[in-house]
């Protein structure tokens, strides 16, 4: 984290002047990510309104989401889910404006971890299943793996825990065919706590996993 931070800062230094706004809030993004990350919630959610209400001002509609959808997972952390979910349907809403498939995947597959949680397992299951489609049609191996995580708890919801097992084994598969080991292991975690012996994954094709997507556009 500290490593982290350090990279930000050099960053910001390096920033041309008619840029600095918009990568200035780009990088403040990912800072209230670490901070959360550090169990610092409350500093992470002060920046991230703050970063919302910038970004929605300026009409910088995918900078908008992505904080949205930062906000969203501070909120989740803290179990307030009913919160959490009304900025991620904001998020979602804002998503149609930049016509980036990958927020669009974020926004869905946070939106319907919130729904699970509230109760609402039949929206939940469909509007994940939205996000892993268009997550496959798109490519985005990282995101689909994430939707498929997030459907795997669906089912475990259902009592559908062969499905979810099947669903978490595609998952590791998709993560590790990307080099994305981090979410390869969590997913790994997830088979052990159903109680299935997961696959040893390979080295190969080890690739830094990002919190939320497979690239990022400042």
């Amino acid at each position: 984290m500290s490593a982290a931070e350090i990279l930000l800062k050099r960053a910001r230094n390096a920033e041309e002047v008619d840029l600095y706004l918009r990568s200035n809030m780009f990088l403040s993004i990912w800072q209230a990510k670490i901070r959360s990350l550090q169990d610092c919630s409350n500093e992470a959610e002060v920046m991230l309104r703050s970063l919302c209400s910038q970004a929605k001002a300026k009409k910088y509609w995918d900078l908008y989401v992505k904080a949205m959808i930062a906000l969203g997972h501070s909120l989740v952390e803290r179990d307030e889910y009913d919160e959490a979910a009304t900025h991620f349907q904001a998020a979602l809403k804002a998503a149609d404006q930049t016509e980036r498939a990958d927020l669009d995947i974020e926004a869905k597959t946070g939106h319907a971890l919130c729904l699970l949680k509230l109760g609402q397992q039949k929206n939940a299951g469909y509007l994940i299943i939205k996000a892993m489609t268009r997550a496959q049609q798109g490519g985005l191996g990282l995101l689909r793996a994430n939707a498929m995580v997030a459907y795997a708890d669906i089912l475990v919801s259902r009592d559908q825990e062969e499905e979810a097992v099947r669903i978490l084994q595609h998952a590791s598969k998709e993560a590790q065919s990307c080099g994305y080991m981090i979410t390869c292991a969590q997913i790994q975690k997830r088979l052990k706590q159903l109680h299935v012996l997961p696959d040893k994954p390979s080295n190969e094709r080890i690739r830094t996993d990002r919190l939320g997507t497979d690239r990022e556009n400042p």
